[in-house]
C-alpha cells in the first residue's frame, strides 16, 4: 500500500492498540498518561493518476493548484522534496530524497503545467529539482538517497523502487529536449547529457560479478567503493532482481539505440542471462490466514526471489536481526508477510532477445563533452559568455573604444568620426558580424560591475547601444547580456545587411530617446510592445550621416527624419 491507504491503515492500528490497552485495565484504577507514536505512510499526491492526464489537464485551475503546492514544499536551499511532499520530516528525511518517486514525478509535473500555462514560475521551480539531482550526483555517476546525510544509508547510491532509472529517464529525454522537456534551455541539455552518461557508467561499473561473469546490481551501493551495500536491517548485500530488472529494461533500450556502446551491449546481454540462469520454476510465493508461505504447484509461472547471496547466487532473506537466512520461513512473520520477498520482477528480462555484438574489443565510446563557451572580461563588464562557439573567437571586451577602432572582430570596419565610440574609461563588446547567422538560442550571460562609469555594448548585425548608471539586458544573434529584473531594447538589422559604425546609436541621442516615452531601461519596468515596437522601427529606419544611401533608405527618408525628430535624434541620407 502507498500514500493514503497506508496512512489509513497505520491510523486505524494505533486505535485498536489504544481501545485495547484500556480493555486490560482494572475498573477501579485511572488510565494511565499515555504517549504513543503511531508510524504512518507519508502523506503524498496521487502522482501517477496525475501524469496520466491530458495535456490540457495541466492547463485548469486543479492542475496549477498541485503545481504551486510543489513551489511551497521545495526544500529551502536544496530545491528538491522530501519524502511525501506534504509530509513534515526531521532527521534525515527532512532532506530532498529520490525515494518515493520524488522528485522526478514534481519535476515532469511542473514541466507539464508550465507548458500549458507558460507561467515561468513552473519552469523555474523545475528547474531548481533538476539542480537539486546534480547536486546529488557522485563524482562517480550515482545519485544518494537524501542530499545531505553523510555517514547513514541514505547516502549510499540507491536503486530502490526504480529511483536511479527514473533520474536517468529524465537525464535523458532533457539531454534531447524531448517528451516533457523541449522547454529547457541547450545550457540544461547539455548538462543532463553529461549527468546521464555519468549515471550509466556508474552502473557499469556498479554490476556484480561472480566468478568473473557479470550477473546484475544490488538495491544500493557504497558510495566510495561502489560495492553492494546494507540499507535496512533485512536488506543486506545481495543481487536483487527487483531493481535489477529496471536497470536491464533501461539499458537495453538505451544499447538498441546507440549500438556502438559495446560495454552496455555486454553488461545487458550478461544480465539478461543471468535472470534466466536463477529463474524458480514450481512454486508460489502465496497468502495463508494471516501468513505467506511457498507452495508447490508445477503449473506456477516462473518466480524469482528478491534477493541472491553474492556468491552461490542462491535465494536468500532476512530479518531484523540483520541475519543471513535461505528459507522465507525461518523469518519472523511479521517481515515474511511484511515485505515482498519472492516477485515476477523478471518475467519480461527473460523474454528479450540479446542484443547484436559482434565481439568486437572497440572502446567504448565516450560521452560528447560540451562545447567550451569563450569567455570574456573587462573592468566594467565582469563576465560575457559567448553562445555562437562558431565565431566565439572573434568576439572581445575592448576598453577605450573609439575613433580608428574595429568595429568587429572578423570584418575590417572601423570608427572613422568623433562621437562614435565610448571615450576614456568606456569598455566595448567587440562581437563578431557573421554571428549574426547564429541560430541557437539566443543569448548566453554576463555579470557586471556596477557604478557610474560609462559601459558600452554592440550586437553583431544590432544597432549599438550606450548605456550609462548602469546596464540592461537585450538577446540577439550571439549574446545575451542580463540582469535578473532588467529589460533593455531589442534590435536588428535590415536582413541580409552587413551592420557598420553608420548604424550604431550614441550615448546621448539614446538617453534622448528615453526622454521621448521610453522607460528607463534600467529601471525594474519591463517596456511595453508599443514601446518596444517604436524602438524597433527606429532602429531600422534612422541611419548616421553617410554617402551612397540606396533608393530603398532614401525612400524613407521624410518618415525617418519625422520619427527621428520626435526624439531628438536628427539624422538624414
Amino acid at each position: 500500500m502507498k500514500h493514503y491507504q497506508k496512512k489509513l491503515a497505520a491510523v486505524l492500528s494505533g486505535m485498536m492498540l489504544l481501545a485495547g490497552t484500556i480493555s486490560l485495565l482494572p475498573e477501579n484504577r485511572a488510565f494511565p498518561s499515555v504517549s504513543m507514536t503511531v508510524s504512518a505512510a507519508e502523506e503524498d499526491l496521487p502522482w501517477a493518476t496525475y501524469l496520466k492526464n491530458s495535456e490540457d489537464w495541466f492547463g485548469t485551475s486543479e492542475a496549477t493548484k498541485v503545481a504551486d503546492q510543489c513551489i511551497q514544499y521545495q526544500v529551502a536551499n536544496e530545491g528538491g522534496w522530501q519524502k511525501g511532499m506534504l509530509t513534515s520530516h526531521t532527521g534525515d528525511w527532512a532532506h530532498s530524497t529520490i525515494d518515493n518517486d520524488a522528485p522526478t514525478s514534481q519535476i515532469r509535473f511542473l514541466m507539464r503545467t508550465y507548458n500549458a500555462t507558460k507561467q515561468q514560475k513552473y519552469l523555474d521551480c523545475a528547474m531548481r529539482g533538476v539542480d537539486c539531482l546534480f547536486k546529488m550526483q557522485y563524482s562517480s555517476g550515482g545519485w544518494m538517497q537524501c542530499l545531505n546525510t553523510p555517514g547513514t544509508y541514505h547516502a549510499h547510491i540507491t536503486l530502490n523502487d526504480a529511483a536511479y532509472v527514473h533520474v536517468l529517464e529524465i537525464m535523458n529525454e532533457m539531454s534531447k529536449k524531448s517528451g516533457d522537456f523541449t522547454a529547457v534551455s541547450d545550457a540544461y541539455a547539455q548538462k543532463a547529457s553529461a549527468s546521464l552518461e555519468k549515471g550509466i557508467q556508474c552502473l557499469l561499473d556498479m554490476q556484480i560479478s561472480v566468478g568473473g561473469r557479470k550477473t546484475a546490481w544490488c538495491q544500493q551501493h557504497d558510495e566510495n567503493t561502489l560495492a553492494p551495500a546494507s540499507a535496512r536491517a533485512y536488506e543486506l548485500p545481495s543481487i536483487c532482481t527487483s531493481e535489477s530488472a529496471g536497470v536491464i529494461t533501461f539499458l537495453y533500450n538505451y544499447g538498441k539505440a546507440n549500438p556502438g556502446r559495446k560495454d552496455i551491449v555486454r553488461s545487458v546481454n550478461a544480465a539478461i542471462e543471468w535472470f534466466k540462469k536463477v529463474t524458480l520454476y514450481g512454486i508460489k510465493f502465496v497468502k495463508q490466514g494471516d501468513d505467506k508461505v511457498v507452495v508447490q504447484d508445477a503449473n506456477a509461472d516462473p518466480l524469482w526471489a528478491r534477493f541472491y547471496t553474492l556468491d552461490t547466487e542462491v535465494p536468500m532473506f532476512s530479518d531484523r536481526d540483520s541475519k543471513v537466512y535461505y528459507d522465507v520461513a525461518q523469518i519472523s512473520q511479521e517481515r515474511r508477510t511484511g515485505y515482498a520477498w519472492y516477485g515476477n520482477w523478471g518475467k519480461n528480462i527473460i523474454k528479450l532477445e540479446l542484443l547484436p555484438d559482434d565481439g568486437s574489443t572497440d572502446q567504448p565510446q565516450q560521452p560528447q563533452q560540451p562545447v567550451q563557451k569563450p569567455e570574456y572580461s573587462g573592468t566594467l563588464i565582469s563576465k560575457l559568455v559567448v553562445n555562437d562557439t562558431d565565431n566565439g573567437d572573434s568576439w572581445s571586451v575592448v576598453p577605450d573604444f573609439g575613433t580608428g577602432s574595429k568595429i568587429y572582430g572578423d570584418r575590417d570596419y572601423t570608427i572613422s568620426g568623433e562621437g562614435n565610440g565610448v571615450g576614456s574609461g568606456g569598455e566595448q563588446i567587440r562581437t563578431a558580424c557573421d554571428s549574426k547567422k547564429y541560430s541557437g538560442i539566443a543569448g548566453s550571460e554576463a555579470e557586471y560591475l556596477s557604478g557610474s562609469a560609462r559601459a558600452s555594448e554592440s550586437l553583431a548585425g544590432a544597432a549599438q547601444h550606450k548605456l550609462a548608471e548602469g546596464l540592461c539586458s537585450y538577446a540577439d544573434a550571439g549574446v545575451q547580456l542580463e540582469r535578473r529584473g532588467i529589460h533593455g531594447l531589442h534590435s536588428r538589422c535590415e536582413a541580409g545587411r552587413d551592420c557598420d559604425a553608420r548604424q550604431q546609436f550614441h550615448l546621448a541621442e539614446l538617453r534622448e530617446l528615453f526622454r521621448g516615452g521610453l522607460p528607463d531601461c534600467c529601471g525594474d519596468n519591463h517596456h511595453d510592445r508599443r514601446n518596444n515596437d517604436r524602438n524597433d522601427h527606429i532602429d531600422r529606419s534612422c541611419y548616421n550621416d553617410h554617402d551612397g544611401c540606396d533608393d530603398h533608405h532614401n525612400s524613407r527618408y521624410a518618415r525617418c527624419k519625422e520619427t527621428c525628430g520626435r526624439h531628438g535624434l536628427q539624422r538624414h541620407c
